[in-house]
C-alpha cells in the first residue's frame, strides 16, 4: 500500500513540474519600475559568455531576437566614481514576455564580464535601506571605476529594469545598454555633477553624448528605479518612472526644465501639499485632478488674499524666455468652487523676474492659458536673472466683486476667500530658445 502511495504522490509531482514548466512568460514590466517577482525563472538558452540564472537546462524555449528589431546588445552596471548599490536587474524579451535574466543579489553574484576592473569590485552586500533582521534584503555594490555586462550581443527588443542607489553624492552611476564589448556601448550616466544625467555612445572607447544633458537628481541612501526600453527603432530611458531620454527618437522632446535647480518660497501652502512637489518634475498628461498630498501643491484653508505669490530662486544666473504650468483641481466646476471652496486653477497669472533689487514684469508676454492637467507653455522676452516670481490670481474681477474678495484682503469685511486654494502640479521654467509657443 505504501509503494502505490508514493507512486502516486511521484507522479502527482511530475506532473505539476511539467504544468510549471510550460509557463515561462511574466507580465510586462512597467519602465521605469522593478518587479520583484522571481518565481518564473530566467529561461534564455543563448551562450551568453555569462550567466543566466536560470538553474534548468530543461527548459524548451530558445531566445530568437525580434527579426524587426534595429539595435541589439546586451546589458551592464557600474560606477565611474565612488560607490553604488544596485537590485532586481532585470530584462523581458518584449516579444514573449519570457525574462532573459534576472537576480535580486539574494544569493550570489551573476557569472559577468568585466569590461573595466575585476569581480574584486563587486560584492554582495545588506541593503542600506532595510533593517529587517530576521529576513535581510541584500543587493550588489560596486565601487571603484568599474563596469560589468551580462547578456547576449544577439539581445533586442527588450525591457531592462533595475534599482540604483548611490552611497556617496560624487558617485557617478553608469547603467549599460546595447553592449556590444568592453569598447563599444550605451551607457546612462547618473548623477554627474551631482544632479545631472545624460546618455553616451561609447564606440572603440570614444564616448560622445547623443542626448540633452538633462538635471534628473538621484538621492544619496536611496533606491531609485530605472528602465531602459529597447524598442524597434527607438530607445526609451527611464528614470524615476519618468522618460528622460528618447534614443534615435527625432520627435523626443528632452525636459530641460531650470526648475528643479530651483528652491522654492510660497507665501503659504496647505498642511498635506508641498512647496517641493512644484519643481519635482512630477508630473505627467495622465494625471488627473485630485489631491495628491506631498505631491502637489495646494493653498487650500492658508490664505486669505485673492492671488498666491510663488518665488523661484537659482544660485547662479539662468537665462530664460518660457515657463510650463500644470493645473490641478478637486471640484467638478468653477461656480461650485465659487460657492463652496476647494482647490482650483488660476483665473490668469503674470510673470516677474529680479532686476537688481526689485523685480519687473516680463514683457512679450504670450500664452498664460489655464487649462488643467496639461502643460500650459508661456513665452515672454528673453530674460537673465536669478528669480522668478510668479502671481496667481484666483478670481476674475467679475467674481472678486461678486464675492467681494478684495474688502476681505484688505479690512476682512468682505467674504473669505480662504477656502478657494490654488492647485498646482509643477512650474516648469525653460532656459531661452527651447520651448516654443504653438
Amino acid at each position: 500500500m505504501k509503494k502505490i502511495l508514493a507512486i502516486i504522490l511521484a507522479a502527482m509531482m511530475l506532473v505539476s513540474i511539467v504544468a510549471c514548466s510550460d509557463d515561462n512568460s511574466l507580465p510586462t514590466v512597467n519602465p521605469g519600475e522593478t518587479n520583484g517577482d522571481d518565481t518564473n525563472t530566467p529561461v534564455d538558452t543563448v551562450d551568453d559568455g555569462g550567466s543566466d540564472n536560470s538553474g534548468s537546462d530543461e527548459d524548451d524555449w530558445v531566445y530568437q531576437p525580434d527579426a524587426e528589431a534595429q539595435h541589439a546588445g546586451s546589458v551592464g552596471i557600474g560606477v565611474e566614481t565612488g560607490t553604488a548599490f544596485f537590485d532586481n536587474l532585470k530584462v523581458v524579451d518584449k516579444s514573449t514576455k519570457n525574462t532573459l535574466f534576472y537576480n535580486d543579489f539574494q544569493e550570489a553574484i551573476p557569472e559577468m564580464n568585466y569590461g573595466i576592473g575585476t569581480a574584486d569590485n563587486w560584492a554582495i552586500d545588506a541593503d542600506p535601506t532595510d533593517d529587517d533582521e530576521e529576513d535581510p534584503n541584500y543587493a550588489l555594490s560596486c565601487e571603484d571605476t568599474a563596469m560589468a555586462y551580462v547578456g547576449s550581443n544577439l539581445w533586442n527588443y527588450y525591457q531592462f529594469s533595475l534599482k540604483v542607489m548611490p552611497a556617496t553624492e560624487d558617485t557617478i552611476v553608469n547603467v549599460y545598454f546595447l553592449v556590444t564589448d568592453a569598447e563599444n556601448y550605451y551607457v546612462l550616466s547618473l548623477n554627474e555633477n551631482g544632479s545631472e544625467a545624460d546618455v553616451y555612445q561609447v564606440v572603440g572607447g570614444e564616448k560622445t553624448s547623443v542626448a540633452a544633458k538633462v538635471y534628473t537628481p538621484i538621492e544619496v541612501g536611496e533606491w531609485t528605479a530605472i528602465g531602459v526600453t529597447v524598442n524597434r527603432e527607438t530607445v526609451s530611458v527611464y528614470v524615476a518612472g519618468t522618460e528622460r531620454f528618447g534614443i534615435f527618437d527625432e520627435e523626443f522632446t528632452y525636459s530641460s526644465s531650470l526648475s528643479p535647480r530651483a528652491t522654492v518660497v510660497a507665501e503659504c501652502c496647505s498642511s498635506w501639499e508641498s512647496t517641493d512637489a512644484l519643481n519635482d518634475a512630477y508630473w505627467n498628461e495622465t494625471t488627473y485632478s485630485a489631491s495628491s498630498s506631498g505631491l502637489a501643491y495646494g493653498s487650500w484653508g492658508s490664505h486669505s488674499e485673492v492671488y498666491e505669490e510663488i518665488i523661484f530662486t537659482w544660485d547662479e544666473e539662468i537665462t530664460t524666455d518660457a515657463i510650463g504650468v500644470f493645473f490641478w483641481n478637486d471640484t467638478e466646476s468653477r461656480e461650485g468652487w465659487l460657492e463652496s471652496g476647494g482647490i482650483n486653477s488660476a483665473a490668469s497669472y503674470k510673470i516677474e523676474y529680479l532686476s537688481g533689487d526689485d523685480y519687473v514684469e516680463v514683457t512679450g508676454f504670450e500664452g498664460g492659458a489655464v487649462e488643467d492637467d496639461v502643460m500650459n507653455i508661456s513665452v515672454f522676452d528673453e530674460v537673465t536673472t536669478t528669480s522668478l516670481r510668479f502671481t496667481f490670481y484666483k478670481f476674475t474681477e467679475d467674481e472678486d466683486a461678486q464675492y467681494d474678495f478684495s474688502s476681505y484682503a484688505v479690512d476682512g469685511s468682505g467674504e473669505d476667500p480662504s477656502g478657494r486654494g490654488l492647485g498646482l502640479y509643477e512650474i516648469e521654467v525653460y532656459p531661452a530658445g527651447t520651448v516654443t509657443l504653438e
